[in-house]
C-alpha cells in the first residue's frame, strides 16, 4: 500500500466516524413514560456526555492533523552513490540529504553536504551518529559488509539494481515513493522516458557504425552489449565490436581492436587533450566525460545524445 492509499483510508475512516456520529445523534431516545419526572443526572450520564465530547474532539483532531504517514517519511537520507545523489536531487529530496559519498559532486549544491565515505570504506560509527532513516546505495558496492551491519542495527537501506535506461526511470519512482516525493518523481521519470524517445527519433536514420568503447586504456578495457553503455550504443545505431564479450567488462588486446577496424572510438577514461593517444587504434576518436556515461542518473541522456551525434558524424567523415 503506498502513501496515497493510506491517506485515502484515513480520510474514509474519519468520514465514517462523522456519519456514525450524525446517525446516532438523529435517533430519538426512548423515554420511560412510567416516570412522572425527569430523573436527576447521575455518574453514568456524566461519563456518557464526557465520552461524546471526547469523540467529537478526536474527530476534529483527525481532520486538522497531518496525514498519519507523514512522520514515517525519511527526513535524514544518506546517499552513497553519485548517481543516486543526482536522482534524489532531481525528484525534490535534496533537502533531506544529510551526507553523501566522496564522489557525489553534482549538482553544485551537494558540495556543501558532508561527505562521509571514501570510495572503499564506510565509517559505521560516523554514519550512525548522523541518525539516518534511509541510506541509498548501488548494488555493486564496496560497502556490502557495512550495509549488512547497518541493516542489523535497524537502518533502512535502499539498494539500486537498475542497469538500463528504463531502470533509471524506475529508480526515480522507487525513491519518490520512499521519500514522499512521489508526484515529482513520477514527473521526472516521465520526462526522462520522453527525452529518450526524442533523442532516438532524432537520430533514427543513423546508419550502422562499428564502435569501440574504451572504458580504460592501460590496459585496454571495454564493455559488452549487456551494459547501459552498450545499450546506448545500440540505440544510437552503433554496433559494438565487442558486444558479445564475456564478462560484461573485460580487458582486451590492442591487436584484437585493430583487427576489428572500428569506425568510431569513444572513450570516457581520458582527459580530452589526451584522447589522441588512441589514434594508433584507427577510427575517429571522441571523448565523453565519464559522469555522462557511467552515472546512471538523469544526466546520462546527455551522454546518450553525444553518442548519437558522434556516430552520425563518424559516418559522414
Amino acid at each position: 500500500m503506498d502513501l496515497d492509499d493510506r491517506h485515502r483510508r484515513i480520510n474514509d475512516y474519519v468520514l465514517a466516524l462523522i456519519i456514525l456520529n450524525k446517525i446516532s445523534s438523529s435517533i430519538p431516545r426512548r423515554r420511560n413514560h412510567f416516570l412522572r419526572a425527569r430523573r436527576p443526572c447521575n455518574r453514568f450520564d456524566f461519563f456518557s456526555l464526557l465520552f461524546k465530547s471526547f469523540r467529537t474532539i478526536a474527530i476534529i483532531f483527525l481532520f486538522l492533523s497531518p496525514p498519519a504517514y507523514a512522520q514515517s517519511q525519511p527526513r535524514r537520507i544518506i546517499s552513497l552513490s553519485p548517481n543516486l545523489t543526482e536522482i534524489l536531487c532531481d525528484i525534490g529530496a535534496e533537502r533531506e540529504i544529510i551526507a553523501c559519498d566522496a564522489a557525489s559532486d553534482y549538482p553544485e549544491s551537494v558540495k556543501n553536504i558532508p561527505h562521509l565515505a571514501s570510495h572503499f570504506r564506510l565509517n559505521i560509527e560516523h554514519t550512525l551518529a548522523l541518525r539516518p532513516d534511509l541510506i541509498a546505495i548501488e548494488q555493486s558496492t564496496f560497502y556490502k559488509k557495512d550495509i549488512a551491519r547497518l541493516r542489523q542495527l535497524g537502518v533502512e537501506v535502499y539498494i539500486n539494481q537498475s542497469s538500463t535506461l528504463e531502470g533509471i526511470a524506475h529508480t526515480m519512482i522507487d525513491l519518490g515513493k520512499l521519500t514522499g516525493h512521489k508526484i515529482k518523481a513520477q514527473s521526472s521519470a516521465t520526462l526522462f522516458r520522453e527525452n529518450i524517445n526524442t533523442i532516438r527519433n532524432k537520430y533514427k536514420h543513423n546508419n550502422e557504425v562499428t564502435v569501440f568503447f574504451v572504458l580504460w586504456d592501460r590496459p585496454l578495457m571495454t564493455v559488452n552489449d549487456h551494459t547501459i553503455i552498450g545499450e546506448m550504443i545500440q540505440l544510437a545505431g552503433g554496433k559494438n565490436i565487442f558486444g558479445r564479450l564475456y564478462p560484461r567488462a573485460a580487458f582486451i588486446s590492442l591487436e584484437s581492436v585493430i583487427s576489428h577496424r572500428p569506425q568510431v572510438i569513444i572513450t570516457s577514461c581520458l582527459k580530452q587533450k589526451n584522447v589522441k593517444r588512441l589514434s594508433i587504434l584507427g577510427g575517429k576518436i571522441y571523448y565523453i566525460p565519464s559522469d555522462l556515461l557511467e552515472r546512471t542518473g538523469p544526466r546520462i541522456l546527455q551522454g546518450y545524445e553525444m553518442i548519437c551525434r558522434f556516430l552520425s558524424d563518424g559516418v559522414r567523415a
